[in-house]
């Protein structure tokens, strides 16, 4: 049984019993109505003493019932905080696509791009954050524990573009000094970081030019040679 389905459980169990005991409450006047009918010469004053007994245990379930009220805030609250993170992800997730889509816009946040030959590194980097930040929410919540984030830490870092961007971001996971969990994360990822550096990371591999336009590219280079030769040969 997951964290999440336990709370789920408690939650769920305090609530009925709350609940039951509420009902139970408030129809107490009708089962001591319906007792002195059926028992003629019914001794009031002994009743009246079972009463006042009665009253500690209605104070136990009113206790109860406020604890139940307790809990279910809480609940709703992490429900709305597992909202608000969703938008926020969906949100980056949007943004992130228009870079993926077009990299030379990478340029906004003070990147340089070269070209081309720059675009599957910027791919990659964003690709690598956005499962760490996946990652890193769903450990917070208790969606994911210490071993599956061991796991999944330990096959981003058999390669190089999980490797870099993790030595070049770590640090801001490491200064959140309010959330235990995230510092928690991140001394997962150095663990396994350090692990995976006893072996060579898998390279990234550019894509290369296809034949056909390299040799467009030379045989334009030759013409634009050729051309600047006649012209300067003319002037002379």
């Amino acid at each position: 049984m997951t964290r999440k389905t336990r709370r789920t459980t408690l939650t769920l169990s305090v609530l009925a019993g709350a609940l039951l005991g509420g009902t139970l409450l408030l129809l107490s006047p009708l089962a001591a109505q319906l007792l002195a009918e059926s028992i003629p010469g019914l001794d009031w004053a002994l009743l009246s003493n079972i009463g006042q007994a009665y009253g500690a245990v209605a104070a136990l379930l009113t206790a109860l019932s406020l604890v139940g009220v307790m809990i279910s805030t809480l609940v709703q609250a992490r429900s709305v905080r597992i909202a608000s993170e969703q938008t926020w992800r969906l949100t980056q997730l949007e943004l992130a696509k228009l870079v993926i889509d077009d990299p030379k816009l990478v340029q906004f946040e003070g990147v340089p791009w070269h070209g081309p030959e720059d675009d599957l590194p910027l791919r990659l980097r964003i690709l690598v954050n956005l499962w760490l930040e996946q990652w890193r929410s769903m450990h917070n919540f208790g969606l994911m524990d210490d071993s599956e984030i061991h796991r999944l830490a330990s096959g981003l870092f058999a390669g190089e573009a999980g490797r870099r961007h993790w030595v070049e971001n770590s640090d801001g996971y490491r200064a959140d000094r309010r959330n235990v969990r995230t510092r928690a994360f991140s001394r997962i990822l150095d663990e396994e970081l350090a692990n995976a550096t006893r072996v060579p990371a898998v390279p990234i591999t550019l894509p290369q030019a296809a034949p056909g336009k390299r040799h467009w590219r030379a045989a334009a280079v030759a013409g634009a040679a050729l051309i600047v030769g006649v012209a300067i040969g003319r002037l002379r």
